[in-house]
């Protein structure tokens, strides 16, 4: 069964599998979010896994796609140099192969 989910902290939406809730809903975060050349993105891991991290324009087209192989469990952090985008929105998206969610960036 999928789910939306929705939460005010820093525009998660995302659609996972019930069954498979490798990433926490709570806490992906994006900082700063606002930004103006880099972000972090913040996420929790309930076991290591790779992860495939996407940047979307608002006509979800891939700006850029970053691998990470091997994630450890827990808490993870990745800093995305974003200064080649112009300003606008922006849409995360983490890949696993289980599930994926996204976050809504903002670049001034």
């Amino acid at each position: 069964m999928t789910a939306i989910h929705y939460t005010d902290s820093c525009s998660v939406v995302s659609s996972v599998q019930e069954s498979a809730n490798n990433f926490n809903l709570n806490s992906i975060n994006a900082y700063p979010n606002p930004f103006s050349n880099s972000t972090a993105i913040e996420f929790y891991l309930s076991e290591s896994k790779n992860v495939s991290i996407s940047i979307l324009d608002v006509m979800e087209r891939i700006e850029k796609t970053i691998s990470t192989k091997n994630l450890q469990q827990g808490k993870n952090k990745i800093t995305i140099d974003l200064s080649e985008l112009n300003n606008g929105i922006y849409f995360c998206k983490l890949n696993s192969k289980e599930n994926s969610q996204t976050i809504k960036l903002i670049k001034n």
